[in-house]
């Protein structure tokens, strides 16, 4: 866990701070950058390098509103051409391609990129755009367990402010980490607003596990009902909860128990019934008799 947290604050850094240089004019490609994270940014930016440089337009046909363009991977000439559907709505663009990439990869492929340049179109398609991929995904501070969330979430304002107020932080913090007396100034005008923030606002208690799994099913409501335990019955053919012993285990059982001896003989081993000795005699008995 910890090394999973380290990349992903390590990647989240990189994101924000690290500025990615473009490879063409194409307005697009600036946008994107503002709008996707560094990773998926490169996908991004590979597919409008590929737009420019690989893709040609062969026909255009307009039915109505819509157009149909036929584009030729330069990259891929084993292939047929790719159609690609456009068409300009009030709500915003409606496009897709036969490669299937958009729904496939959640990112917009090379000919649609092509399309989009052809039509000069100069704001990123915001309906194309996967919350997934996107820089504020995750919360700034998601890593940071003290937060208190359960009210930041609730107040988009507390929320923007809380951004801010972290984003500043570590931007302060990044550029004076060379310099030990700035950021020790830094440090005591931080640590002087914690008696501050004492006297303003006493601390609440954190939350139970019981109200924690309540706010993430969503049932705020407390209730009074009590949910008892199962009674466990067996069904059926269920079998028996036992296991097999061996012949060694129940040959020391039976030895472990006090035997009792035979009345006719005295031995042990065997009983009345089944004495040898009463079964001689009663042979011998009958033949007399005869």
């Amino acid at each position: 866990m910890d090394i999973q947290m380290h990349e992903h604050r390590r990647n989240d850094h990189d994101t924000r701070y690290i500025e990615c240089k473009p490879w063409s004019d194409f307005v697009l490609e600036k946008q994107a950058s503002e709008i996707y994270t560094k990773t998926i940014f490169k996908d991004i930016q590979i597919e409008i390098d590929a737009a420019i440089t690989k893709c040609m337009s062969k026909s255009l046909d307009t039915v109505g509103d819509v157009q149909y363009f036929e584009i030729k991977d330069f990259r891929q000439p084993c292939t047929s051409f790719f159609k690609v559907q456009y068409s300009k709505q009030e709500d915003g663009l409606s496009i897709s391609c036969s490669c299937k990439r958009f729904e496939q990869f959640g990112i917009l492929c090379r000919h649609i990129f092509y399309v989009l340049r052809y039509d000069d179109i100069t704001e990123f398609p915001r309906r194309y755009v996967h919350r997934r991929w996107m820089r504020d995904v995750v919360s700034v501070g998601s890593n940071h367990s003290n937060i208190r969330f359960d009210e930041i979430g609730r107040n988009s304002e507390i929320d923007k402010v809380y951004r801010e107020i972290v984003v500043a932080n570590e931007y302060v913090v990044n550029r004076l980490v060379g310099d030990l007396d700035e950021l020790c100034r830094y440090r005591d005008h931080i640590k002087s607003y914690i008696d501050k923030a004492d006297e303003v606002m006493v601390a609440a208690p954190p939350p139970s596990r019981k109200e924690r799994f309540a706010d993430i099913g969503g049932n705020l409501e407390k209730s009074d009902s009590m949910i008892r335990v199962p009674i466990k019955i067996r069904t059926k053919g269920c079998g028996v909860q036992k296991r097999i012993k061996s012949n060694r285990e129940i040959a020391i059982r039976k030895s472990s128990k006090i035997q009792k001896s035979c009345r006719v003989c005295g031995g042990k081993g065997h009983n009345s019934r089944t004495c040898k000795d009463k079964v001689s005699s009663n042979a011998i008995g009958s033949s007399n008799a005869m």
